[in-house]
């Protein structure tokens, strides 16, 4: 309501409520709202303004889930791990040195370690880019 009164001024009361309507019938249940309070005052706006909102895409590979949850299972060995981890950091920074930096390892560690067929996975994904890190 805050945010729709600073939205809407006097009108604020009336968008908060198609707000909450939209929001409990056309998101999932439990909606993560990866910008926090931005993203919800971007609903705001695109709900008065258009009267619908659809939130933006998120970008991860289906690989990185499947890390989470094979290391909350505890189903990785430690070298998997960190074969994966690099994999994933290098595919962001775009070279073995950035990977490197970012996890506090030597880069011919990364360099080792890097999966080339998840990095494959990557790059098809369009997580990565063609010479190894993100675009």
């Amino acid at each position: 309501r805050f945010l729709a009164g600073r939205i809407a001024g006097a009108d604020g009361d009336a968008l908060a409520g198609e707000a909450i309507a939209f929001i409990e019938t056309q998101l999932p249940a439990g909606y993560a709202w990866p910008g926090n309070y931005r993203e919800l005052e971007q609903c705001l706006r695109n709900i008065l303004v258009r009267r619908e909102y659809a939130p933006p895409p998120t970008y991860s590979s289906p690989s990185a889930p499947d890390l989470f949850d094979e290391a909350r299972q505890g189903t990785l060995s430690a070298d998997e791990m960190l074969s994966r981890y690099c994999t994933l950091v290098y595919a962001k920074t775009g070279s073995y040195e950035g990977a490197a930096a970012c996890l506090k390892i030597d880069r011919r560690t990364v360099k080792a370690k890097v999966d080339e067929a998840l990095l494959r996975r990557l790059r098809a994904d369009g997580i990565a880019g063609k010479e190894g890190g993100a675009r």
